[in-house]
C-alpha cells in the first residue's frame, strides 16, 4: 500500500469533485437564456411568459394572427439582427403543405386517395409499399419507419456530433433504393413516418408532372400564396441569412439538407412573415387543398399522442373549436404552426435550437394542456449525460480498489470518455452545468489515486486476466470513439 495510505487517497475522488464543482459554478457551461425582445411589446411579453424557463433556446421568432390583425415578436440571439424575415429552418411543418397538395390534387383529379403509391412511382410498382395508399401515407397508418435506412448506432453518433444525419441527406434514387428493402408492418395503426410523408410528396410531384418535389410545391403552393422566400435548400447548400441551429445547450451545428426527404422537412427554410402568409390563406380558406385540414382518423397508440389526424395535419379539440397544428425540427431548430379556422388565429414559433416549442405555440393560441416541455427535451437527446456518469461513477471506485494497472487504466479510459460525452450532449437548459465540472473533477481525482497505487500493482491481476483484457479494451475503445465524436462536432458546422 503507498505511503499516503487508503484513507487519503480515498478524499481525492471527493476533493476533486469539491473543485470541479467550484470551478464550474464560476466558470461552468450555461444555456443560452432569451434575450430582449424585439417587435411587438405586448407578443413579447406573452411570449416570453409561455417560454419558460428561458435557458436552452437559440434566435425565436414568433408571429400571431388575432383579431384581424398580424404581429410579431424575435428574441435575437448571439449578436445577430432577428427580423420576421429571418430565415429559419421548418422541418416537419413542411409535411402540412405534402398533406394541402395531396388534397388539392384530388380536387383536380390527379390522384384519388385510395391510389397505391406505386401507381404513381412506377420504382415501387408490384412491392408491399407500392401497394400503400395515398390516405395512409398521410395519416401515418401505413406501417412505414420514420426513416427507410437507419443504423441505429450510426443515427445517435451523428445525433451527438450534432452533424447532418446520413439517413435524412439521400437522394430521391436513394430514398426508392432503400425503400425496396423495407416491409410495411401493423398497417392500420398510426405510426409517424418521415418516409411515408417523403413518398407521398414524390408520388404527387409525379403525378402533377413537375421534374421534382420541389418545383412541385413551388408551382402549386408557395408562388399563389406569395411565400416568397420559402424554399428548398440544394443537397449541400446553404441559406446565408439562416438563423444559426444551435443544440439546447448552446453549441453551434449544420444544417439539414438532402431532396429525398424535402417533403418530410429536410432542407426547407421559411420565415415568420411567409408562414403568417400561409397562415392567414388557411384562415380565409384561400389556400389549395382545404380539406387537408379537417380530421379523419384518431391517432391511437403508446406514443402517438391524443387527437386526430388530417391528410399529415394534427388535430386538436372538439368540434367547432378544431386547432390544426404540425410542429418540427431538424439537428438544431425547432417550429409550431398552430391554426384556429374558427376563431380566426394562428401562432408561428420558430426556434434557432433543440429545444421543443410546441407547447409554447399551443398555449399561445390558447390550449394549455400541451406537451411539457421537460418529457420532449428528454426524449429527445438530453439522456446522453446521464450515459456518461457511468463510466465516471464506475472508476471513482475502482481506482481505489483496483488490483491491476490494466483495470485502473481501462477505468481512467472509460471516465474520461464519460466526461467528453458529457460534454458533448450539453443538456444546459435542464441539467446543471456543475454535472461537468463534478464529475471531471472525479475523474482527475480517481486519476491521481490511481497514480499512487500504480507502482505498486501488477499490469495484470492474478484471477480472470482475460476479464481486465475486456473491460481495458473497452475503455480504451470508449475513449477513442468519443475523442472521434468530439472532432467530428467541431468540424462538421
Amino acid at each position: 500500500m503507498p505511503p499516503t495510505g487508503p484513507r487519503r487517497s480515498g478524499l481525492l475522488p471527493v476533493v476533486g469533485a469539491v473543485l470541479g464543482l467550484v470551478v464550474s459554478l464560476l466558470l461552468g457551461p450555461t444555456a443560452p437564456s432569451l434575450g430582449e425582445p424585439v417587435g411587438d411589446e405586448a407578443l413579447g411579453r406573452t411570449a416570453r411568459q409561455v417560454l419558460e424557463p428561458p435557458e436552452g433556446y437559440g434566435a425565436v421568432s414568433v408571429l400571431r394572427i388575432r383579431d384581424g390583425e398580424t404581429t410579431w415578436a424575435g428574441f435575437p440571439a448571439g449578436g445577430k439582427p432577428l427580423t420576421a424575415d429571418t430565415p429559419f429552418e421548418l422541418g416537419s411543418v413542411t409535411k402540412t403543405f405534402t398533406g394541402l397538395l395531396l388534397a388539392d390534387a384530388v380536387d383536380r383529379g390527379e390522384v384519388r386517395l385510395e391510389d397505391g403509391v406505386g401507381k404513381h412511382l412506377p420504382e415501387l410498382a408490384g412491392t408491399v409499399t407500392g401497394e400503400v395508399t395515398l390516405e395512409d401515407l398521410a395519416t401515418h397508418r401505413a406501417g412505414l419507419p420514420s426513416i427507410a435506412n437507419m443504423a441505429m448506432g450510426q443515427v445517435l453518433l451523428e445525433d451527438l456530433a450534432g452533424v447532418e444525419l446520413a439517413a435524412y441527406s439521400a437522394t430521391t434514387p436513394e430514398l426508392y433504393a432503400d425503400t425496396l428493402l423495407v416491409t410495411p408492418d401493423d398497417p392500420g395503426t398510426y405510426a409517424y413516418s418521415n418516409l411515408g410523408v417523403s413518398l407521398l410528396g414524390h408520388a404527387l410531384a409525379r403525378a402533377g408532372g413537375a421534374p421534382d418535389w420541389p418545383s412541385y410545391v413551388d408551382e402549386r403552393l408557395f408562388d399563389p400564396l406569395g411565400m416568397d422566400t420559402t424554399r428548398v435548400i440544394a443537397p449541400g447548400d446553404r441559406e446565408p441569412q439562416l438563423a444559426t441551429p444551435h443544440l439546447s445547450g448552446g453549441r453551434q451545428v449544420a444544417p439539414w439538407t438532402g431532396d429525398g426527404y424535402a417533403p418530410a422537412g429536410v432542407g426547407v427554410v421559411t420565415t415568420a412573415t411567409d408562414l403568417g402568409r400561409f397562415a392567414q390563406a388557411l384562415i380565409d380558406a384561400t389556400a389549395p387543398g382545404m380539406a387537408a385540414l379537417q380530421p379523419r382518423q384518431d391517432m391511437t397508440g403508446p406514443l402517438a399522442g391524443a387527437g386526430r389526424v388530417g391528410l399529415v395535419w394534427m388535430v386538436s379539440g372538439a368540434d367547432g373549436e378544431e386547432i390544426a397544428w404540425h410542429n418540427g425540427g431538424t439537428g438544431g431548430t425547432r417550429a409550431m404552426l398552430a391554426v384556429n379556422r374558427a376563431a380566426g388565429e394562428a401562432v408561428v414559433v420558430l426556434n434557432g435550437s433543440r429545444t421543443d416549442v410546441t407547447g409554447a405555440g399551443l398555449q399561445l393560441i390558447g390550449v394549455d394542456d400541451g406537451p411539457p416541455r421537460f418529457w420532449l427535451s428528454m426524449t429527445e437527446r438530453d439522456y446522453y449525460w446521464f450515459l456518461g456518469l457511468i463510466p465516471v461513477l464506475l472508476f471513482a471506485v475502482r481506482s481505489l480498489r483496483a488490483q491491476s494497472r490494466a483495470a485502473l487504466l481501462g477505468g481512467a479510459a472509460g471516465a474520461v470518455g464519460g466526461v467528453i460525452l458529457i460534454g458533448l450532449a450539453g443538456p444546459w437548459n435542464w441539467v446543471p452545468g456543475w454535472i461537468l465540472g463534478v464529475t471531471g473533477g472525479v475523474t482527475v481525482g480517481g486519476i491521481v489515486a490511481a497514480a499512487r497505487r500504480w507502482r505498486s500493482l501488477p499490469w495484470w491481476p492474478k484471477r480472470r486476466v482475460w476479464l481486465q483484457r475486456v473491460l481495458l479494451f473497452l475503455g480504451l475503445a470508449f475513449l477513442l470513439l468519443m475523442l472521434g465524436v468530439a472532432v467530428w462536432a467541431w468540424r462538421g458546422i
